[in-house]
């Protein structure tokens, strides 16, 4: 008899033994920590070197090779080959990949020729290898084409659509790095935050588009007056954010100068008068994350805003037990 969802009711099922069913229990308890597992180890494979990782994929496909000779059977273990291919084309490269593809097909084939009393002829065997570098192949590719479509979204989803800079997402991933180094090696870290003074103004009066075109100008004024290796993103609207490693007070007033140059010369042939008020946090005391800098980088922002526009607010932190903008 079942119910109306066509399932069987619980009094009459079938009955199983207790051992099974503390066995189902055990599994199902488990399950999370099932889920959890296969991310965690792609994040492991993904942090690995790829010169490991492609030295260990051509191991494995030799290991797989001793074993099936071993066993006495190269249909057995045929299948566990994809795993080293897969290890080889998601997380080394494409070439890679294909290379360990043909390496596992030509193994397949001769440990399986060697293990069978019959010798095919020559035309045979050339034809079962090439049969299974293809389909190896096509795993490979497939693969790397798997790979390339989820770092493309990855870099997208960080991604400012509308200036190419890195986005407030990106901002701060990025930003935890920096701050664990920082604290590591007790190296000095400034932090700049800008707002654009009179961008409402260019929106209002002549439209998105030239809005979009200042945007655009001040992401490209950011990226050349400061290092390959600081952090320029746009944080949203007309805000933007700096992080400069290794940059202390006494270097950091001189990077902001070069900077508000270069913003000047760049936004110099807008219809309507556009500035930057700018915030400047240099610490040599970390902070636990990038949230508590940027806090105070914008109340920095906020006395410059308010104090006439156009200009810079400095503070230097040594202990984050007070944090308020000077």
């Amino acid at each position: 008899m079942t119910n109306a969802g066509g399932s069987t009711p619980r009094d009459v099922r079938p009955h199983s033994k207790p051992g099974g069913r503390r066995l189902i229990a055990r599994v199902r308890e488990n399950r999370p920590h099932l889920r959890g597992l296969l991310p965690k180890l792609v994040v492991w494979l993904d942090g690995q070197q790829p010169t490991e990782l492609l030295l260990s994929s051509g191991l494995m496909v030799a290991g797989l090779a001793i074993l099936s000779r071993a066993v006495g059977s190269e249909l057995v273990l045929a299948i566990f080959y994809l795993i080293p291919i897969s290890v080889a084309a998601y997380f080394v490269g494409r070439r890679q990949g294909r290379w360990i593809a043909i390496l596992s097909g030509i193994s397949w084939t001769v440990i399986g020729e060697t293990i069978q009393a019959s010798t095919p002829s020559v035309g045979t065997l050339i034809l079962t290898a090439m049969t299974r570098v293809i389909l190896f192949g096509v795993v490979a590719e497939l693969l790397s084409s798997l790979r390339g479509a989820f770092d493309h979204e990855h870099e997208l989803a960080r991604t400012d659509a509308l200036t190419g800079i890195p986005n407030s997402r990106a901002f701060h991933e990025r930003a935890v790095h920096d701050l664990l180094l920082a604290k590591r090696y007790k190296r000095p870290l400034t932090l700049l935050h800008l707002d654009l003074d009179g961008f409402k103004a260019i929106n209002d009066q002549f439209g998105h588009p030239t809005g979009d075109q200042v945007l655009r100008k001040v992401a490209v004024a950011l990226g050349q007056s400061l290092r390959r290796t600081d952090l320029v993103a746009r944080l949203g609207g007309d805000e933007f954010a700096a992080l400069l490693p290794e940059t202390g007070s006494s270097t950091a007033a001189g990077v902001v100068a070069k900077l508000q140059a270069a913003l000047s010369a760049a936004l110099a042939g807008t219809p309507h008068q556009v500035t930057a008020s700018i915030g400047c946090v240099s610490c040599t005391a970390t902070p636990e994350h990038i949230g508590q800098l940027l806090a105070l980088a914008d109340q920095l922002t906020y006395v410059s805003k308010t104090t006439g526009r156009d200009r810079a607010t400095y503070q230097t932190l040594t202990s984050w037990e007070s944090n308020r903008p000077n």
